[in-house]
């Protein structure tokens, strides 16, 4: 997985709270909402390539029979509000179940990101204690730090091994964070 992948389905799960608020005061845009994201969490995890979006499609499949079901209840006189309610009360189960899914896989991939962060942040103060790098532009900060650990051996092979876990584009995108961000921000961590 890779760090956008991650970024992207961290931030699709941190709606659920917000989506899960309409259940009970509007049950129809609830199901709708639902449905919307089941759709862009199944395109974030088929993106990742993780084999949770199976189960995903799955549950996805259920939501936009709930979905037009209440739409076209909505429309009918007189209205299904027990059956809209059933809908919507299924919906936050198989919403629950597919966070949980990517959740687990967020869980799983957690520690390489953090750890790789971690390491970097080292490698950045290592470069700044040893004045290897100028003072200069954030804009081409990046490219003087890289330059300063290309230059040293030890440096260079610890980079390496971090860009070996990540890849590179990876491995650049943290390094940028951790010359950009303060040291609180970047991958967050899960309670």
């Amino acid at each position: 997985m890779r760090l956008m992948q991650f970024d992207e389905i961290e931030q699709l799960l941190l709606q659920v709270p917000r989506i899960a608020e309409t259940r009970d005061s509007q049950p129809a845009g609830y199901v709708a909402r639902a449905a919307i994201w089941m759709d862009l969490l199944e395109q974030a995890l088929v993106a990742a390539g993780a084999p949770e979006s199976a189960r995903v499609n799955i549950l996805r499949g259920e939501l936009v029979f709930a979905r037009h079901t209440v739409a076209r209840d909505a429309m009918d006189p007189p209205p299904e509000v027990n059956r809209t309610r059933r809908l919507a009360i299924d919906t936050a189960f198989s919403m629950d179940e597919a966070a949980q899914l990517a959740d687990g896989l967020l869980n799983q991939n957690r520690p390489r990101f953090v750890e790789s962060e971690r390491r970097l942040r080292v490698l950045v103060a290592k470069v700044q204690s040893l004045g290897l790098s100028a003072n200069v532009a954030p804009a081409r900060e990046l490219g003087d730090i890289q330059r300063a650990i290309a230059a040293r051996p030890d440096l260079d092979a610890e980079y390496r091994e971090i860009e070996a876990i990540l890849g590179p584009d990876d491995c650049r995108l943290l390094l940028t964070r951790a010359l950009t961000a303060p040291e609180s921000a970047g991958v967050a961590k899960r309670r």
